[in-house]
């Protein structure tokens, strides 16, 4: 575990400048912080200023290196509000700290245990500094999040289609509960998605703090695995506001009701079927499955969060919630 106590204090600085200026778009939580600096040994984290501007930065742990991060790569987690008229002078001295880090890949958003994913699209400020970053040779890729009710119209047509189908063709999502299932499971993560998704299982198999998390594989007519999927729904580890909670339920699913969280909200990610399977219609039978997995588990309002899957997710009429721009850049050795 990371000894990130010390970096703590000033790490709550960090959030309540993010928080005053991104709150309505992306929060994050104390517990949020306190977690990702305590409780995971994949990055570490450390505190800075940038233009004067409060940041957190990692860099891959021994630990991480040997799980398959990248040990040349600095991720920019969570950074205080940057004056406008700054946002190179920012970028200058992060790309300053990345090589003074001895590393060669210059990210923002997106490293293993993600405060934010990236950039929030939704003001100004975050517009200039998008537009500083690409004119600073950083290459931008834009994702989103969204949000919808598991007991619409739409998504139960898109449910029972699938478990029409899956009858018709013998397919079976099964969750992964005995050390045998998630010995099989792990085996298949493996072979077809090694990288980030292989360690989120890793993670979930070792902790004992995942209880939110269910994952299932999609098993055909001889009992292979050919897909898998991940749900969590708040109310399986109560109480509902503490704890580890994946990234997609640290915002309220809306933003305007009474109580910040719901029991029943439930999110869905990550999800993927094998190169065997694709092209060929599975992938719609496993989001299918894995929806009414999520009605199942009494979820309600479901979150998808940090895709850029237009198209998979499109059918479901889901509404996008949030949008952001992750962006990187490799610098010369």
């Amino acid at each position: 575990m990371n000894s990130g106590l010390p970096v703590f204090e000033n790490g709550k600085l960090v959030a309540r400048e993010w928080n005053r200026v991104q709150g309505p778009y992306l929060q994050v939580r104390n517990c949020d912080l306190l977690w990702n600096l305590t409780q995971q040994a994949l990055v570490h984290y450390q505190f800075t200023q940038l233009a004067n501007t409060p940041v957190l930065y990692c860099v891959a742990s021994n630990n991480g290196v040997s799980a398959g991060l990248s040990d040349r790569s600095l991720w920019l987690s969570l950074w205080g509000e940057i004056p406008a008229g700054q946002e190179d002078d920012f970028i200058n001295e992060l790309l300053d700290l990345t090589r003074r880090e001895g590393k060669s890949r210059c990210s923002i958003g997106g490293d293993e245990f993600h405060f934010v994913p990236g950039v929030p699209l939704e003001s100004k400020a975050n517009e200039r500094l998008l537009r500083s970053l690409a004119k600073n040779d950083f290459k931008i890729a834009e994702a989103c999040d969204f949000v919808g009710d598991i007991e619409s119209e739409t998504v139960s047509k898109y449910i029972d289609e699938a478990l029409k189908n899956s009858r018709s063709e013998g397919w079976q999502l099964k969750a992964a509960l005995s050390d045998a299932e998630k010995e099989e499971l792990h085996a298949f993560l493996k072979t077809e998605f090694p990288g980030r998704w292989t360690r989120e299982f890793e993670f979930f198999l070792k902790s004992e703090t995942t209880k939110r998390a269910i994952w299932s594989s999609l098993r055909n007519q001889t009992n292979e695995i050919c897909g898998f999927a991940r749900i969590a729904v708040r109310n399986r580890s109560l109480p509902i506001d503490e704890g580890w909670t994946p990234g997609a339920l640290r915002l309220p699913l809306v933003p305007d009701r009474n109580s910040a969280w719901s029991p029943t909200d439930g999110c869905l990610g990550p999800i993927g079927i094998a190169a065997s399977q694709r092209g060929k219609g599975t992938g719609r039978i496993l989001l299918g499955l894995t929806l009414n997995s999520l009605r199942l588990n009494q979820a309600k309002l479901t979150c998808i969060d940090w895709t850029d899957a237009m198209k998979y997710y499109q059918p479901l009429q889901f509404k996008v919630v949030r949008r952001y721009g992750t962006a990187w850049r490799a610098l010369a050795p």
